[in-house]
């Protein structure tokens, strides 16, 4: 003869189950609420919460009551808070009277009509002759003259042909030599840096940053008209910033420094 099955545990009354659930959940909020009401000390003062009166919530499905408290926050300011509340609260209050009183009384000034008895009397306009009608028409002028006559070509500049590209050229060349001497101890310092990062002389990327190096002296000296002294705070702080400060040398240590101590090399022709 066989074994019998147990007997299946009986369904969960629905309502029971409906009512633990928000039992539950209605506990973890009131815990949560306590949890996060949490009385403060600050520098104003102290932030309190207490529970002052509780709120009855029915569950409509399976009828339980829940008692919800309800909580107040209450602000209790330090001496030194309450003095300086109280002095800002009074001044409110004065500048509103003021205000107040000052608008009264432009009100009472509106509203009065003016009084012309004491202003000198208009002037009588049938009393004025002698003046002369505003001319409007005009003797023939004669005919306007609308063209003119051919006068050549424009002239559009008084150079040579190169318009002074030659001479120009003359001139940043001479300076560049000039600086060429200071110039050379700062590539020196560049070729060194760039052996420095393991750019071996001569590379494509040696001659790259080199003639880059050319071309932004050769701009210093056209962007500020062979002025050494711009050039040289030009080529240590960049360009940006000697404009930014007005076309002279920035106020940097370090630039004014070199500026100091290249231009010295400079004027005595090293």
């Amino acid at each position: 003869m066989g074994k019998s099955s147990p007997s299946p545990p009986p369904a969960p009354n629905p309502v029971d189950t409906a009512r633990a659930s928000t039992s539950t959940n209605v506990a973890t909020s009131i815990a949560n609420a306590f949890l996060n009401n949490t009385n403060q000390m600050t520098p104003e003062g102290e932030l309190r919460y207490d529970v002052t009166d509780n709120y009855t919530w029915n569950d409509p499905y399976t009828g339980l009551n829940v008692q919800i408290p309800r909580f107040s926050a209450t602000q209790i300011r330090s001496p030194q808070s309450q003095a300086i509340e109280d002095q800002n609260q009074a001044a409110k209050f004065n500048l509103a009277g003021m205000a107040n009183a000052q608008s009264a009384r432009l009100s009472e000034h509106l509203g009065q009509s003016i009084d012309l008895s004491g202003a000198p009397d208009a002037a009588d306009p049938s009393r004025i002759s002698g003046v002369p009608g505003a001319a409007t028409t005009f003797g023939d002028a004669g005919q306007q003259q609308s063209t003119l006559g051919d006068a050549g070509a424009i002239t559009r500049t008084y150079g040579p042909a190169d318009d002074f590209s030659s001479d120009r050229g003359r001139v940043e060349e001479a300076l560049y030599g000039r600086l060429n001497p200071q110039l050379s101890r700062e590539r020196s310092n560049i070729e060194q840096r760039l052996q420095d990062q393991g750019i071996r002389y001569g590379s494509t990327a040696y001659k790259a940053a080199m003639a880059k190096t050319y071309e932004e002296e050769k701009e210093l000296l056209r962007r500020f008209k062979g002025n050494v002294t711009l050039v040289l705070a030009g080529y240590n702080a960049g360009e940006g910033n000697v404009m930014r400060f007005g076309y002279r040398v920035p106020p940097f240590r370090e630039t004014r420094n070199y500026v100091r101590r290249v231009g010295g090399r400079y004027s005595k022709g090293e």
